[in-house]
């Protein structure tokens, strides 16, 4: 079982909350949760995000402590995030500093990835993309955004992003609140 998952299930139980309550509060599968805490399926960082409410933690409990604070990031510089079983590549574009309320991202989604779960959650989505062809799903009407395309949305409406295509997906990615 990924690390991930486990860390997941031990909050949950934690709560004493089944996979029903959390469930009910995330409004995802329990087949799905299912999945990602045995390490047979990942998530979106939205998902997590999402999960991470429902079991009263910050997003930031999934990940190791970010840097010291630094207003500039050199793309040398770049944390590179990855959800463990996620084939979904982040990058964080963000300066370090603590009253930061959005959340840059350079997100890379590999060839052929496809949709996961629809999800909702507090906030708004910006994204804008670099190469390639985004797919998304948002209330189910369907968006597909080539390279110099943007949308921007209410991320409390269900939605969810795929890459059909042959080529990976490289987008900008913003998203209120702040993830990490």
């Amino acid at each position: 079982m990924d690390r991930l998952g486990e860390q997941i299930k031990g909050l949950r139980r934690e709560r004493n909350l089944t996979l029903r309550d959390l469930s009910r509060q995330t409004g995802l599968s329990i087949s799905f949760l299912s999945q990602v805490e045995r390490g047979h399926s990942s998530l979106s960082i939205s998902s997590l995000h999402t999960i991470a409410e429902s079991l009263g933690v910050h997003l930031s409990a999934f990940f190791p402590p970010p840097v010291p604070a630094n207003y500039v990031t050199r793309r040398r510089q770049r944390r590179p995030l990855r959800l463990e079983g996620s084939p979904i590549a982040y990058a964080s574009l963000s300066g370090e500093f603590p009253s930061r309320t959005f959340e840059p991202l350079l997100v890379t989604l590999p060839p052929k990835h496809p949709a996961v779960e629809p999800f909702a959650h507090p906030g708004e989505e910006f994204g804008y993309v670099l190469k390639g062809t985004l797919t998304m799903r948002i209330d189910d009407r369907e968006y597909v955004l080539g390279p110099g395309d943007s949308i921007h949305f209410s991320s409390r409406i269900r939605h969810t992003w795929e890459n059909k295509g042959r080529d990976p997906v490289v987008a900008v990615w913003v998203v209120t609140p702040r993830i990490f």
